[in-house]
């Protein structure tokens, strides 16, 4: 292409060009590997952010031909007119530094998003694109106070002077509210939509803060995610428990050879011993299974450390593309006690598990059911739907369309340790 403003298509094209290639089954780890280490580089924030202003101002450049100081100077000019501040706090930093680094910065917090939504004039919808497309994070979250007024200002067209204004009434209530009964975030995203002055909005923040007492996770994810793991739990208990049965059986099987010939048993008796051994294989449940046992499952491919770690992600030549995306037993306890909100990708990678495992013979149905089912996951978490573009999920739909996903996706995890 002439210049770097789309990059969804052309990536797109990348992916198709090896998942229908006639060696992509015969080599798929390598394949897939390949395509992620020297064509999926990842895409970072201030690409994004540099062909969201080119394109606000009608310019066809190639972003990279385009000087920093181009991007700087529209920005500084925009907030000014806008009448937005460098920070939502108070801050010391230089303006030149702070818009220098959302220029250069692979990843930014979600209130830079938040921020720039007010000093550059976004309509609901671009801040919504930022925060599912770019960063690949939850759309606005309306069960916390801040995000709820920002979405409203960006709604209404009002500026960041408004967004202090109401935050500050909000703040200062001491209005006392009867907390509302709703637990999806969509059923209070719908509630919000209906809201048409400011005393309707602040009714409604009122009553989410009483009924959620300054915690703003989404239980919507949240009980996704117990859903989806505690599938994903079966699953390795069925996998024990057939590995405990052809174990008990393989024992058994010995056993009997033993005695075969020996005529101081019974046939019978020799038949019920060898059952007794085959019945002794311990049968798991879900509960029996554990943050460190999905984590081996989920995890598998990546070697372990002196210390019986998992390798850091700094030794993989992917640590770049998957980065913060790894289902460790810490993370995952992090999000079972409530310390970590869920994100997508926890529930696109237990979802990949779930259809990695499942019976489906054909990898073309298997694949569209994990697109379909995972879209309607992420859309009912009011998240953005699978991204080709995003170098982990393109690494996921790859495998997915494998003869063995989880075989060809610890390959190609292996791989990336053993190249670095």
């Amino acid at each position: 292409m002439d210049n770097n403003l789309d990059f969804t298509v052309a990536l797109e094209n990348e992916f198709y060009s090896v998942v229908d290639n006639n060696d992509f089954l015969d080599k798929d780890a390598e394949s897939i590997y390949e395509h992620l280490n020297s064509k999926m580089k990842f895409i970072p924030f201030c690409d994004y952010l540099k062909r969201y202003i080119l394109r606000k101002l009608n310019h066809t450049t190639d972003i990279s031909k385009t000087d920093l100081k181009f991007y700087q100077n529209y920005i500084i000019k925009s907030f000014n007119e806008n009448l937005t501040p460098k920070s939502f706090s108070e801050t010391t930093t230089k303006t030149s530094v702070i818009t220098k680094n959302w220029l250069t910065q692979t990843s930014v917090n979600r209130n830079v998003i938040f921020l720039l939504g007010f000093g550059l004039n976004m309509s609901v919808g671009e801040v919504s694109e930022f925060l599912v497309n770019v960063q690949k994070e939850h759309d606005f979250n309306f069960k916390n106070p801040f995000e709820i007024v920002c979405w409203y200002c960006y709604s209404h067209n009002l500026k960041y002077p408004d967004f202090v204004r109401i935050m500050n009434a909000y703040n200062n209530s001491s209005k006392n509210a009867e907390a509302y009964c709703l637990d999806s975030t969509i059923a209070i995203r719908d509630l919000f939509y209906k809201i048409d002055s400011e005393d309707d909005l602040m009714n409604c923040l009122l009553n989410i803060k009483a009924e959620h007492k300054g915690r703003y996770f989404s239980s919507t994810a949240r009980g996704t995610f117990e859903n989806l793991y505690a599938a994903v739990r079966q699953i390795i208990a069925g996998q024990y428990s057939d590995d405990e049965y052809d174990s008990a059986n393989k024992r058994a099987n010995e056993y009997m050879e033993k005695i075969n010939n020996s005529d101081k048993l019974s046939m019978e008796e020799k038949a019920r011993r060898a059952s007794a051994i085959r019945q002794s294989a311990k049968k798991y449940c879900a509960d029996d299974i554990s943050e460190a046992d999905v984590e081996k499952c989920l995890c598998c491919g990546i070697p372990f450390d002196e210390k019986g770690n998992l390798m850091k992600y700094s030794y993989s030549t992917l640590a770049t593309q998957f980065h913060n995306k790894r289902m460790s037993r810490q993370h995952l306890r992090d999000i079972l006690i409530g310390k970590t909100d869920v994100d997508r990708f926890d529930l696109i990678t237990l979802n990949f598990y779930i259809h990695a495992m499942s019976d489906e013979a054909n990898n073309k149905r298997r694949y569209i059911s994990f697109v379909e089912s995972t879209n309607d996951i992420l859309k009912k978490c009011y998240m953005g739907e699978l991204y080709v573009a995003n170098p982990y999920e393109c690494f996921l739909l790859m495998c997915i369309l494998s003869d063995c996903p989880m075989g060809t996706y610890s390959d190609v995890l292996e791989l990336s340790y053993q190249r670095a």
